[in-house]
């Protein structure tokens, strides 16, 4: 039984067996928030994430699914590469919660080492300081798609309580 460092062990293990797959898909992202480049544990042929995807895949099949492009998401491809950055990181590890696949898995582990190798040890500092209300994600289009399509739901949902209070 690995000893994972985290998250408890015990209780990722507990949650296999009770197929709490919202828990379990925490624990694979905080492994990867804890270590974006993916690098190996010491004594192991892998990083922690891919242990733990590992151990889901073997204990819990079930919970994987096929890889969607998600609401406000842009299909990824490997020639947009040049462009990833931690925003970007920080976006697909989003996407890797709603849409639980080895091929996000895999493409973040692209995405981690790619930047954690031009960045070195500052992954979880931004490079700059932004204080727009949006930050610099306000120039992605995923996340201009996300918010237009919240204010079109907000809208629909007043337009909704105004007919039915008339």
């Amino acid at each position: 039984m690995y000893n994972f460092t985290s998250f408890d062990k015990d209780t990722f293990y507990k949650n296999m067996k009770e197929k709490n797959y919202s828990r379990l898909k925490t624990n694979v992202i905080s492994c990867i928030r804890n270590n974006p480049a993916f690098r190996k544990v010491p004594g192991e042929e892998c990083c922690e994430a891919r242990i733990a995807m590992n151990l889901l895949q073997e204990h819990v099949p079930e919970m994987f699914g096929e890889y969607e492009v998600q609401v406000g998401e842009r299909a990824y491809n490997a020639d947009e590469a040049a462009s990833w950055d931690r925003d970007y990181f920080i976006e697909q590890t989003f996407f890797l919660g709603e849409n639980f696949c080895w091929e996000r898995f895999r493409h973040l582990l692209k995405i981690g080492q790619k930047i954690t190798e031009a960045r070195g040890t500052n992954f979880h500092k931004p490079q700059k300081q932004d204080n727009t209300m949006l930050g610099n994600q306000a120039a992605r289009p995923g996340i201009r798609q996300i918010l237009y399509k919240i204010i079109e739901g907000i809208k629909g949902i007043v337009h909704r309580i105004m007919a039915a209070s008339e």
